[in-house]
């Protein structure tokens, strides 16, 4: 009796093996999730899935410059309200969201980019971050992003514009 139940104990480790490498290997992935997130949108099972947005508007903007220099446009924009959407869309040149952030093509130093306290106006639950303020060593500055705390606590970008003057240098 001793001898079976030591050799059903390996035989289980290996049936649950097996079954964690299936799921793994073969479940199907969820093209819309947000590291650490629940997805950036759509909805399972009747439920919608929110986005996990950064709690600082620094982290939420520094999200944005990141996503489009991994060429995830989607993630990027997961970053936005749809308000805010539209004004990015349309400051860029884009159909729409989405679109304006696969169109920036010069990403040189998004990855790295930092976002300086002086870079955000915070009054109450709304804030703004001046793309020329930042440091990116290289790569188009996205202009000036307001966002709004959640109640979540995490803070969405509900509103763009350019950078005045564009191009961050002449004036």
């Amino acid at each position: 009796m001793a001898k079976q139940r030591r050799a059903l104990v390996p035989t289980g480790m290996l049936i649950l093996a097996v079954l964690g490498g299936v799921n793994y290997f073969f479940a199907p992935a969820d093209s819309t999730a947000v590291p650490g997130g629940t997805g950036s949108g759509g909805s399972a099972g009747g439920v919608q899935q929110n986005p996990i947005r950064p709690r600082s508007p620094q982290e939420t903007v520094r999200a944005v410059y990141h996503y489009i220099a991994a060429h995830n446009p989607s993630l990027a924009c997961a970053m936005f309200l749809p308000d805010g959407q539209l004004p990015f869309a349309s400051d860029l040149h884009g159909a729409n969201c989405q679109d304006a952030a696969a169109k920036i093509t010069n990403t040189a130093g998004y990855d790295t980019a930092v976002v300086p306290e002086a870079a955000v106006t915070t009054s109450g639950t709304t804030s703004t971050v001046d793309s020329c303020q930042m440091t990116i060593a290289g790569g188009q500055r996205l202009g000036v992003f307001t966002l709004t705390k959640q109640p979540d606590l995490s803070w969405a970008i509900t509103g763009h514009a350019p950078s005045n003057p564009p191009d961050c240098l002449t004036g």
